[in-house]
């Protein structure tokens, strides 16, 4: 038998609860917008009060580190992850600890890897995120990441600019990050008719472009060295706009 949730991190845990409470009945998860199979497929309903007691449940039987390694896999957006994280945890329990070690076991090298793709990512964005001001005392910063890294990039954002009021946008996944200073902040929607990139009439951006080529040396350009420490797909929303110069791999 296979279990099918809702998508969120709540039914995800919700049908891993069930699938522990059921035993080896059920071989593994799907999610609802899955395409049909022919498998034997029970819905599960989503308990939203799951995720404290599961991860209270886990973090004591098999690890501290469990339950922040599915979370990170979750927001990873890899495909097929789900029955992978099931024996994930089913063989953490059978060990009483972290199973993250074990990276012969083809489901924890699975969803390891899932998971430092993910963290590589979002370590990758508290360096090139780039702030523009949108108005007298608000600043946007946008983005177009893998996976879904605003969950991780809220608190050290608003450590860092704990009296600016800020939106960071993933134009990607449609979700922001709200803040203002005194109250927490918060992950919200982003309708499709606020994706629309923001482009900033700011001189100071047009000064620093300017400088940054007129800095660079022709003759040292070396634009696939560029790409391989930041790959281009990530330079939409960067200010410096790296390589924004003529390539000569391209002329």
């Amino acid at each position: 038998m296979y279990l099918m949730h809702d998508g969120s991190f709540e039914g995800l845990m919700t049908a891993i609860a069930v699938a522990l409470r059921e035993g080896d009945r059920v071989e593994g998860l799907l999610r609802a917008d899955d395409p049909p199979t022919l498998l034997p497929v029970e819905p599960v309903r989503t308990r939203p009060d799951i995720l404290d007691r599961m991860g209270d449940y886990l973090a004591r039987r098999a690890g501290p580190e469990t339950p922040e390694v599915l979370y990170h896999a979750y927001l990873s957006l890899w495909p097929d992850l789900d029955t992978p994280m099931l024996r994930y945890v089913r063989l953490g329990l059978s060990m009483g600890r972290d199973p993250g070690p074990l990276r012969q076991n083809p489901d924890v090298l699975r969803v390891k890897q899932a998971q430092r793709k993910l963290l590589g990512e979002m370590h990758l964005f508290l360096g090139i995120l780039r702030f523009r001001q949108a108005g007298p005392s608000l600043f946007v910063a946008d983005c177009e990441p893998d996976g879904r890294i605003l969950p991780l990039l809220g608190d050290h954002f608003a450590d860092r600019l704990w009296d600016q009021p800020f939106v960071i946008r993933d134009l990607r996944h449609g979700e922001a990050v709200l803040y203002r200073p005194g109250a927490d902040w918060r992950l919200v929607a982003l309708p499709d008719e606020k994706r629309a990139p923001l482009e900033s009439a700011d001189p100071m951006e047009a000064l620093w472009r300017r400088y940054f080529e007129v800095l660079a040396i022709p003759e040292r350009r070396n634009p696939l060295v560029q790409r391989t420490h930041l790959p281009k797909k990530r330079w939409r929303h960067l200010v410096e706009r790296p390589g924004a110069g003529p390539d000569p791999n391209q002329q």
